[in-house]
């Protein structure tokens, strides 16, 4: 999934997470020390960052506005 998001295919604009502010409490807590693990922590900022996964709300507040 991160690839589909963040590879730009263009197959997936975004993706809705129910409880994103617990999601990236979580991830920021677990991952810290390797390098890869914040990497990874990394690629959920960026990808929170460019709007690609978005909070749940988010979804209920567009679809009331249309």
């Amino acid at each position: 999934m991160p690839n589909l998001l963040a590879g730009g295919s263009g197959d997936v604009d975004c993706v809705y997470h129910l409880d994103l502010p617990a999601l990236t409490a979580a991830v920021d807590h677990v991952y810290v020390g390797s390098k890869q693990l914040v990497k990874g922590r990394d690629l959920l900022h960026r990808l929170i960052d460019q709007r690609r996964i978005r909070d749940y709300d988010d979804l209920i507040a567009e679809i009331q506005s249309l």
